[in-house]
């Protein structure tokens, strides 16, 4: 199961405006789309995965990066890959998605507990 975000309202704001909740609400959007397109080496592919657009993707990693102050992808028409930055920034990432989605997959599992009788 993957940790699946939504960030209500445009994130277009400036990085420099956001105050310090909205700035972590991006980042985490952002860390999660990241893996996406990591693991599937495409924006199109993660976006139909999580059933949202390519541009609303590439936005969220642009942001991302912004919000970091370095580029953690190289984006070609024909390639992608990992900066020696985003490699580094893409492992400790992916440990905070895959954790995320632990404690999900917890709190699922004892509600369910919980409803039955």
């Amino acid at each position: 199961m993957a940790l699946q975000l939504w960030c209500g309202g445009p994130v277009l704001e400036s990085i420099s405006k956001m105050d310090e909740t909205k700035f972590k609400e991006v980042n985490l959007l952002g860390q999660s789309q990241l893996d996406h397109v990591v693991d599937t080496r495409s924006f199109s592919v993660a976006a139909r995965q999580l059933g949202i657009a390519r541009s609303a993707i590439s936005r969220h990693v642009s942001l991302l990066e912004k919000s970091i102050g370095i580029r953690l992808l190289n984006r070609t028409t024909s390639r992608l890959s990992l900066t020696e930055a985003g490699e580094t920034y893409f492992q400790s990432c992916a440990r905070i998605v895959a954790e995320a989605d632990m404690a999900t997959q917890r709190v699922s599992q004892c509600r369910m507990s919980q409803s039955v009788p």
